[in-house]
């Protein structure tokens, strides 16, 4: 049992090293340069075992599905930067040193019958608690974006676009035939202090964020999505009642990242 969730973090790097060492030798390669891939059931009742002494119950960490030359998780790579306790949850930030690219994780941690668990672990590239958009791509992003900026019509193959039909829920048959419903469904909403929008595929850095040249008034807005096939095959952003409005972004003169409001594109604020 482990009294603090930096313990619990502590104890659990250590008994993965210990499992990985003992699993290593079986994924190496034999005379013939051929590997025993059965070396992964193997690693799976290691890792299963992993799971069952630190993770909480009914959660698996993931650690079976993959095997690395280098160990993932070693106490002596591995620093506590911060650790903090909210009730019966708690978060422990590391720092690492060397190995997969990966310098930063969390610890997401809960407390069961008085013993710290892990339920979830994060790896990144960067510091996930540091400033996602530096102060001078903020800066160049926000230049010319006001509530008045003149907005640029939409190339006329976008213009023909019908983005509030995406929004009807109806029946639809995709290229191969095969059907499906649009379900419209509630997404919650999205904050904007600064109203001024931007649109970005999340998964990738600040320097693919492209801030429309139009902004909001600060606020919250509703977030719906449109589901079909299995898929959100959009979002929908509503800053206002009535017509769509067109906006655009100045960060690409072709007009290739222009949409429209009710945004129908993955959004997120500054």
């Amino acid at each position: 049992m482990s009294s603090t969730p930096a313990e619990r973090v502590a104890a659990f790097q250590t008994d993965y090293l210990t499992v990985w060492r003992e699993a290593a030798p079986l994924f190496e390669r034999d005379e013939d340069g051929e590997r025993d891939w059965s070396a992964f059931d193997r690693w799976r009742e290691l890792t299963a075992g992993l799971d069952e002494r630190h993770a909480l119950p009914g959660t698996s960490l993931g650690l079976g599905n993959s095997f690395s030359g280098q160990p993932e998780y070693d106490p002596a790579a591995e620093s506590v930067s911060a650790a903090t306790e909210d009730g019966d949850r708690a978060l422990v930030q590391t720092t690492r040193d060397g190995g997969f690219g990966i310098r930063f994780r969390e610890y997401e941690l809960a407390r069961r019958d008085g013993d710290w668990r892990i339920d979830r672990i994060g790896d990144y590239f960067e510091d996930p608690s540091g400033p996602f958009c530096p102060p001078a791509r903020l800066a160049e992003l926000t230049a010319g974006v006001g509530p008045a900026t003149p907005v640029r019509p939409l190339p006329a193959a976008e213009s023909r676009i019908d983005v509030g039909a995406l929004f009807v829920e109806r029946d639809v048959v995709d290229a191969d035939g095969e059907g499906s419903r649009i379900e419209v469904r509630p997404a919650g909403s999205v904050l904007s202090p600064s109203g001024v929008l931007t649109v970005v595929d999340f998964g990738y850095d600040a320097a693919q964020l492209h801030a429309l040249e139009r902004a909001v008034p600060p606020g919250r807005y509703a977030v719906d999505i449109a589901v079909a096939f299995g898929r959100t095959a959009a979002l929908r952003v509503t800053v206002a009642s009535g017509a769509a409005a067109a906006l655009s972004s100045p960060m690409d003169a072709s007009g290739e990242l222009q949409t429209t409001a009710p945004a129908t594109a993955t959004t997120a604020t500054i």
